[in-house]
C-alpha cells in the first residue's frame, strides 16, 4: 500500500518534495505528509529567522553552557575585531534611538553623587597606597591600554610648512601633466575673467570680437605663467628667505652693539674720572672698573637670556647718560672736598647757599645711576 501510494505521489507531482523516496514510510505517514504539504509550508525569510532567533534565545535563556560560551565568544570577537565592535557600537545607538522614540519621557539613570564618588576615590586611593598586588596590576593595565590606544591611533604627522607646501607643489607640477593643465587653465580661466577688465578699452573690444586675437591672448598669458610667472613666484620666495636671514643676523647683532656701547661708556667715565686731580679723592682702581664692568655685563647677559635685548640707545640717551656720570664723578669730588676741609664747614655750607639743591639733585641722580 505505501509503495503504491509513493509511486502515485510520485507520478502526480514532480517538485522536490514529493519525488523523494517514501517507500520506507508507512500509508498513515505518506498520508499525514500529504495532508500537511497541502497546507501552505513554505516561511518567508524574515519568519525563518525570527523562529531561529527564539529557538536560540529559549536555548540562551535555560542552557547556562551555551551561555557562557556565547558570552566568551562574543567578548573575545568585540575585543579583536574592530568591524563586530563597530556593528555593535551602532546596534547600541539604534537600540538607544528606538527606546527614545518610544518613551520620549524616558530617564536615563542618575548619575551617583559627589559624596559617592569621592568616597569610592577615597577608596581606590587607600588601596593603592597599601596593596602592591593592586597597584602593580593597575600599573600593567594602565600601560596595556596605553599601548592599544597608540597602536589603534597612528602618530599624526606635523602640519606641512608654508615653504614645504610650495615645494611640494611646484615638484608637483612638473612631475604631474594633469595637475599642470588645471593650473594652466586656471590661470587662462583667471585672464579671461579679471585680466579683462584691466584691460584698455580697444583692446577689450578687439578681444571680444576678434577670435583670433583672443586665442593669441590666451596663449600669451599661458606662456607667461608657465615661464616668467614661476620665475617670480620663486624670486619672491628667494628674497622672503634672506629678509629672515638677515633679520636674524640683526637680532644677534644687537645685544653685541648695545655691550659694546656700554663698555665705551665706562672708558670715557673712567677717563674723566682720572682727570679730576682733587686732594683727599680717590678715584675708583682699574680693577673695581673691570669688576664693575663685568657685573654689569653678567647682569645684562642675564637679562637678554629671558628677554630680547634692548633697543641700541638713542643719542639723548646718550647725552643724559653721560651728564648722570659727569654727575656722579662731580659727587664723589665734593665729597673728597667734604672729608679734606672737613674743619672748614663754613665753606661748604657757603657752596650749598650758592647752589641751592646740588646735593640732593646729585644724590637722586646718583640713585637713579647706581
Amino acid at each position: 500500500m505505501s509503495v503504491l501510494l509513493a509511486r502515485a505521489c510520485q507520478s502526480t507531482n514532480s517538485s522536490p518534495l514529493y519525488t523523494q523516496c517514501w517507500s520506507h514510510l508507512s500509508s498513515s505517514q505518506i498520508l499525514a505528509r500529504l495532508f500537511h504539504s497541502s497546507q501552505p509550508h513554505h516561511l518567508s525569510r524574515e519568519e525563518s529567522r525570527a523562529r531561529k532567533n527564539a529557538k536560540r534565545r529559549e536555548k540562551y535563556a535555560n542552557d547556562k553552557e551555551f551561555r557562557e560560551k556565547t558570552l566568551q565568544y562574543k567578548r573575545e570577537k568585540y575585543a579583536n575585531d574592530p568591524e563586530y565592535r563597530k556593528k555593535v557600537h551602532a546596534w547600541v545607538a539604534k537600540l538607544r534611538a528606538k527606546l527614545s522614540a518610544e518613551d520620549p519621557d524616558r530617564k536615563k539613570r542618575p548619575a551617583p553623587s559627589r559624596e559617592k564618588l569621592d568616597e569610592v576615590n577615597a577608596k581606590h586611593r587607600e588601596r593603592w597606597a597599601n596593596d602592591e598586588e593592586y597597584r602593580e596590576a593597575k600599573l600593567a593595565s594602565i600601560v596595556q591600554y596605553r599601548a592599544k590606544k597608540a597602536a589603534d591611533k597612528p602618530e599624526r604627522r606635523p602640519p606641512p610648512t608654508k615653504d614645504e607646501k610650495a615645494a611640494k607643489a611646484r615638484e608637483r607640477y612638473a612631475d604631474d601633466p594633469e595637475y599642470r593643465a588645471r593650473k594652466l587653465a586656471s590661470a587662462t580661466r583667471w585672464y579671461e575673467v579679471k585680466g579683462r577688465a584691466k584691460m584698455p578699452k580697444t583692446r577689450r573690444e578687439r578681444y571680444a570680437n576678434d577670435p583670433e586675437y583672443r586665442a593669441k591672448a590666451l596663449a600669451s598669458a599661458a606662456h607667461w605663467y608657465e615661464v616668467e610667472g614661476r620665475a617670480r613666484k620663486q624670486e619672491a620666495y628667494d628674497q622672503r628667505v634672506q629678509e629672515q636671514l638677515v633679520a636674524r643676523e640683526q637680532e644677534a647683532h644687537k645685544h653685541i652693539r648695545h655691550v659694546n656701547w656700554y663698555l665705551q661708556s665706562e672708558t670715557d667715565s673712567q677717563e674723566r674720572t682720572e682727570d679730576v686731580q682733587v686732594p683727599g679723592y680717590h678715584p675708583r682702581t682699574s680693577d673695581e672698573q673691570d669688576i664693575e664692568s663685568e657685573q654689569h655685563l653678567a647682569e645684562n647677559l642675564a637679562f637678554t637670556d629671558i628677554s630680547p635685548p634692548p633697543p641700541p640707545p638713542s643719542p639723548k640717551q646718550i647725552r643724559n647718560l653721560h651728564e648722570w656720570v659727569t654727575l656722579k664723578d662731580w659727587h664723589y669730588a665734593l665729597l673728597a672736598i667734604k672729608s679734606w676741609y672737613g674743619h672748614c664747614g663754613g665753606i661748604v655750607s657757603k657752596l650749598s647757599s650758592l647752589v641751592p639743591g646740588l646735593l640732593t639733585a646729585m644724590n637722586v641722580f646718583v640713585t637713579r645711576i647706581g
